[in-house]
C-alpha cells in the first residue's frame, strides 16, 4: 500500500465519528418527521362529492411503532459514535499534546471543523492547515497500535 492510500485509510478511519454523529441526527429528523406525521389527522376524507372506495389506515399505532423503531436505531447510533470517539481519542493521544498537529486534527476529526473554521480558529492557513494535517497522519502512521487499529498491518506489510 502506498504512503497515499495509507493517509487515506487512516483519514477515513479517523471520519467515522462525524459520520456516526451525521447518521444520527438523519435518524433524529426522521424521528420528528414520524412524531410531526402523527398530529396530522389520518385518512382524512376529501370532499368532492365522488364515490371513492377506500382502505384503512395503518392508523396511529403504526406511527407510534416507527418512532420506537427510529428512538431503539438513535439509541445504538449514540452508542455507535461514544466508540467512533473514544477509539478516535486513543489515537489522537499519540500526538504531542498542544502541538498544532494534535489541534488540527482533533478540529478536523472531532469537532467535524471545515479549513475555513480551521482558519479562523487557529490561526493558519489553508495550506498549512494541510502540511499539519499531514504531518500528522504520518506521525500516527508510525505507531504500531495506530495501524492495527485502523487495518494498516505493519509497516512494509502488504493489507
Amino acid at each position: 500500500m502506498t504512503d497515499k492510500e495509507e493517509r487515506e485509510v487512516l483519514r477515513r478511519y479517523l471520519r467515522q465519528y462525524l459520520s456516526a454523529k451525521r447518521r444520527k441526527c438523519d435518524l433524529e429528523r426522521r424521528r420528528a418527521q414520524l412524531q410531526q406525521d402523527m398530529q396530522c389527522p389520518l385518512g382524512a376524507v376529501r370532499y368532492d362529492g365522488m364515490p371513492r372506495s377506500g382502505s384503512p389506515s395503518e392508523g396511529a399505532a403504526a406511527f407510534a411503532y416507527r418512532i420506537d423503531e427510529v428512538e431503539q436505531r438513535i439509541r445504538a447510533q449514540q452508542a455507535e459514535m461514544a466508540r467512533a470517539a473514544l477509539e478516535i481519542m486513543d489515537i489522537i493521544d499519540f500526538l504531542e499534546p498542544g502541538s498544532l498537529e494534535r489541534e488540527v486534527i482533533e478540529k478536523r476529526y472531532m469537532d467535524g471543523m471545515g479549513w475555513h473554521a480551521i482558519e479562523r480558529d487557529i490561526p493558519i492557513s489553508r495550506s498549512q492547515g494541510s502540511v499539519y494535517e499531514t504531518r500528522a497522519i504520518d506521525t500516527l502512521r508510525m505507531y504500531a497500535k495506530v495501524r492495527s487499529m485502523v487495518g494498516l498491518g505493519e509497516r512494509g506489510e502488504e493489507t
